[in-house]
C-alpha cells in the first residue's frame, strides 16, 4: 500500500499472503511486474527492488538500487525483459538492469527524475522518458550505453506505451503551468519484448500473467 510498508496479494477477494518490508515508513507507489517463472517483482519508496515468491510471499531476494531519501527513492515500476532481466529507474535518475538472481549487470544515471516506468524493446533498446525538461532516453539494454537522448517536452509524469507493431506513445506537458499536452508517437520498427516489457505488462494494461 501507499501509506504503508505492506504489500498485498489477492485472488478472487481473497487474501493470499502478506509481504512486509523492514521500513517502517515507506510505502509501495509503484505497480509489481511477474518473472517468466511468476516471481514477483516489486519495488518500494525505501530504495529497495523485492523478489518474491509467488506462492507464499516469502522473499527471495531484495536489492538496494536507491538511498531512502526523497530525491532518490523509487516511483518507476519494474519491468522484466527478454532474459528475465528486471529494469529499474529511481527518483534520482539511476536505471538498472538485474538479473533473477539479485546480481547488477548495470547501472546508467540520466541525470533526469524518473517517475514512470520503462519500455523494453526486441530491438535492444530500453526506452526511458525522464521528467523536469522532459527526455525520451534510448538505452542499448546489453550495456546501458545511452545511444540516443530527445527533448520532448516540459514534463512527463506517465509512462509510456508500445503497442504490438512496436509504436512507442508517450505524453507530455509543453510548458510549466502544464496548460498545454502533448502526446507524441516513435515508430520502433520492432515490438515490446519480455515477459513485463511496459507497465501494465501490454499495451491494454491488462496486468495478465496468462501462465509461468
Amino acid at each position: 500500500g501507499q501509506e504503508s510498508n505492506l504489500f498485498y496479494s489477492l485472488k478472487n477477494g481473497e487474501l493470499l499472503w502478506i509481504f512486509e518490508t523492514d521500513s517502517d515508513s515507506a510505502g509501495f507507489y509503484s505497480s509489481p511486474a511477474l518473472g517468466s517463472d511468476g516471481t514477483v517483482y516489486t519495488t518500494c519508496h525505501d530504495g529497495f527492488l523485492y523478489a518474491l515468491d509467488p506462492a507464499d510471499g516469502s522473499l527471495k531476494w531484495g536489492l538496494r538500487i536507491a538511498e531512502d531519501v526523497e530525491d532518490s527513492s523509487i516511483a518507476s515500476s519494474p519491468i522484466v525483459g527478454e532474459e528475465d532481466e528486471i529494469f529499474v529507474c529511481t527518483y534520482g535518475g539511476v536505471c538498472s538492469a538485474i538479473d533473477s538472481e539479485g546480481e547488477v549487470i548495470w547501472s546508467t544515471n540520466l541525470q533526469s527524475e524518473i517517475v514512470s516506468t520503462p519500455v523494453s524493446c526486441s530491438n535492444g533498446v530500453l526506452y526511458v522518458i525522464g521528467r523536469g525538461e522532459a527526455r525520451l532516453f534510448q538505452l542499448n539494454i546489453s550495456d546501458g550505453s545511452l545511444e540516443r537522448s530527445d527533448h520532448i517536452g516540459s514534463d512527463s509524469l506517465g509512462s509510456p506505451v508500445m503497442s504490438k507493431d512496436g509504436t512507442l506513445y508517450y505524453a507530455v506537458t509543453l510548458n510549466d503551468i502544464g496548460g498545454r499536452s502533448r502526446l507524441g508517437s516513435l515508430s520502433t520498427h520492432s515490438s515490446p519484448s519480455g515477459s513485463w516489457p511496459m507497465f501494465g505488462q501490454d499495451h491494454n494494461r491488462s496486468g495478465r500473467q496468462e501462465s509461468f
